[in-house]
């Protein structure tokens, strides 16, 4: 059965650098699009490297998940197979297939390369901006 990846710390739980290993709040967007999957009957893995700190980490965010998150018990993994239909994550750059080449503008992927290096804060609020503003950028 395909199932959906979601990352913990910047997706689906607001994350600041150094604040391992407290999770952070959970992000309401990601947790409502996590509930209407359930509810269409997908499988929802979280997608943490916290599991491979062992079992205590793993027994962490479950606990974060159902007490904070308001969800439901959902498989914690590091692993990914393939049935893994798709992975949210705060840190991905999607490629075509079998060609290695991003999804995306090569400049543009730089851009937001360089801006989450920086450390500068990209919201939903400025992202379009942003991105706008690189693509701008790599056309020149």
């Amino acid at each position: 059965m395909s199932w959906i990846g979601v990352d913990l710390d910047g997706t689906l739980a607001h994350y600041e650098s150094g604040q391992y290993p407290e999770i952070g709040e959970p992000l309401e967007p990601m947790v409502n699009r996590i509930l209407g999957w359930l509810e269409d009957g997908e499988e929802v893995r979280i997608m943490t490297a916290r599991a491979a700190h062992g079992k205590e980490d793993i027994e962490r965010v479950a606990d974060w998940l159902k007490d904070v998150a308001g969800l439901p018990a959902l498989r914690i993994t590091n692993e990914k197979d393939q049935d893994m239909e798709v992975l949210w994550d705060d840190r991905t750059i999607q490629v075509k297939p079998n060609t290695g080449e991003p999804i995306i503008d090569a400049n543009l992927q730089e851009g937001l390369a360089r801006t989450f290096r920086k450390k500068k804060k990209v919201t939903d609020a400025n992202s379009f901006e942003l991105m706008a503003s690189l693509e701008k950028d790599s056309k020149r």
